[in-house]
């Protein structure tokens, strides 16, 4: 049964729903992940857990303790090997975060994968200085726009700290560049 159901999806086809595409990167189609949907949304309305349907969600969680237990102890062994809880085969910086999970941690609100692809179109540099960043243990930032939340590139720590500190206003920029030139 699986095989059939491996060779629809390497179709691009709903195993359930054959004629119908598969979602971009997943492995359903929309009318499955709606059923989905729903079967979730009315677990949670009754106070179901939505891995063990008959289990309790435990008070002030979405799961039942055993859903909690087994998640705990995986957490806990990928922690044991300083390895990221989502993506368990990139190393953790941050008690069990890569680097992508940490970012989108602090609200820049990346797409999975975002800070990869910057980190590839950038070729491993910063976006002003274009050195790649000077530590193992450091991480090119992520940089945006404080007004906008827009987020613009990576930049190693000494460009992010800088243009911190001129509060992102060019005319100080401006102001630094002329007074360099000056002492040329």
């Amino acid at each position: 049964m699986d095989l059939v159901r491996e060779k629809w999806i390497a179709l691009g086809k709903c195993p359930s729903h054959r004629t119908v595409d598969l979602q971009p990167g997943r492995r359903t189609c929309h009318i499955c992940a709606e059923t989905a949907r729903r079967r979730v949304k009315a677990l949670a309305a009754n106070g179901k857990c939505k891995g063990h349907a008959k289990a309790d969600v435990v008070p002030g969680k979405n799961r039942c303790q055993k859903c909690i237990d087994k998640d705990t102890a995986r957490w806990q062994s990928l922690k044991d090997q300083g390895r990221c809880y989502a993506h368990p085969e990139r190393q953790s910086v941050s008690v069990g975060r890569c680097h992508e999970c940490r970012t989108r941690k602090r609200g820049y609100d990346m797409a999975p994968g975002q800070y990869d692809e910057m980190f590839e179109r950038q070729k491993g540099v910063c976006g002003i200085c274009k050195q790649p960043e000077r530590s193992q243990k450091q991480h090119l930032a992520v940089d945006h726009c404080h007004r906008t939340q827009r987020i613009r590139g990576l930049l190693c720590l000494s460009c992010n700290t800088t243009l911190g500190n001129v509060k992102e206003n060019i005319d100080t920029l401006r102001a630094m560049i002329a007074y360099l030139e000056t002492w040329k």
